[in-house]
Order: C-alpha cells, then structure tokens, then sequence
C-alpha cells in the first residue's frame, strides 16, 4: 500500500504526542447494506436537496464513530508515522471504506479527528458544525486525510455540510486535492442527522 507523504501539511510526523414509494437502490452492496433514496426532498439552508433512508426505513440516518490505527514503522531509512484517529460510522457502517469502495483508490488515510493533536481537532469540529469557513475552495469540509502530513495535496475525501433547524446533512462527496476539480462521489450519500445527536457526535469525535 503506498502511503502519501509530504511535509507541507499540518500534522507532520515531528508533532507527535427500487419498489413501489420510488425508491432507488446503490449498487454493488448486499440487502442489509443498501441505502435507499426517496424521491422527496427537504430544504437545508434554502439548498433543496435529498434526505437519506436506510433498508430499514429510517427518516434520518446515526453518526458514530469508531477508532481508526495507521500502525508507523521505519525501514531503509523511510519513516511511516503511527496515528491513531477517527473513522465515522453512518449506519454503523464504515464510511472511509465506502468513500473508498467507490473511488476505487487506496484506503491510507486517517480521519480529522486525531489524537494528539487537540488544537486540529478543534478546528475540525467548528467546520462541521458550521461554526467557521471551510478550508477547501470547493466549500467541502475535509473527513479523511494524508496520515503522514494531513495536507489536501496528497488527497482527501470531503463533503458539503448544510443545517437546517432541524438536521445536518452531509451531501456530495468528492475526492480532492487543491490542485485538480473535485472527483465527485456520487454513489455515497446524502446522509442527514437529527441536529442535537450530531452535535454530540461531533463533539465527542473531537474530545477523542
């Protein structure tokens, strides 16, 4: 597996401490895996755009998390940082892998929630609430990154949040890295959250 490198970044390796109501099926995912996607839409910062119901006929979909370890090692004089981070779970299910299921890409990544690194994880956590601008020129805020330096150039897997009253929703998926157009995901999402459980999932991710 190769891993992307640089040292441009802002974590570098020196810093450590379809049926009958309309609904659609994504393909390539067994029956308990399928999301469904209804026809009707809701309104999330005045952008129509679609929610997202599970097999299980689910209104809105859970936002959880699970731990995510890049083991390091260090061989020929080529150093691989050792990171532990955060993998979201949507459904209980892993998000990176279905990010990376459909890109058809390599799966070295860690999440934006890192463990050492408080200050990122803060920053991160403001984005995803929409407490401040997005970092990326598409407007996408940034779920899963380069494990050595964390910086877009080597690659990145975003999303655009929205908020209603209401709800969050996480929609358009895209790979990115600063210097190319976005590679857009379209076979992953939207996901929409009932606002106060993604508050606290996001909160608790951030405290990780």
């Amino acid at each position: 597996m190769e891993v992307l490198g640089g040292g441009r970044g802002k974590f570098s390796a020196a810093e450590e401490g379809a049926d009958d109501c309309g609904l659609s099926a994504k393909s390539g995912q067994s029956a308990d895996e399928i999301w469904l996607v209804p026809t009707h839409d809701v309104v999330c910062n005045s952008t129509p755009i679609q929610c997202i119901k599970r097999f299980a006929g689910m209104d809105t979909s859970s936002l959880t998390f699970q731990q995510l370890f890049r083991p390091g090692s260090a061989s020929n004089g080529c150093t691989v940082a050792e990171r532990l981070s955060i993998d979201f779970q949507i459904n209980e299910r892993s998000l990176l892998s279905a990010l990376v299921m459909a890109a058809g890409d390599h799966s070295d990544f860690m999440g934006c929630f890192v463990k050492g690194f408080p200050e990122q994880n803060k920053q991160s956590s403001s984005r995803l609430l929409l407490r401040e601008p997005a970092e990326t020129e598409s407007g996408r805020i940034l779920l899963y990154i380069c494990p050595e330096c964390g910086d877009i150039g080597c690659g990145a897997y975003a999303v655009s949040v929205c908020q209603n009253d209401d709800c969050f929703t996480w929609d358009s998926f895209a790979y990115e890295n600063g210097y190319e157009e976005p590679q857009i995901i379209d076979v992953v999402g939207p996901f929409t959250f009932e606002k106060h459980a993604y508050e606290a999932a996001i909160n608790d991710a951030a405290a990780f």
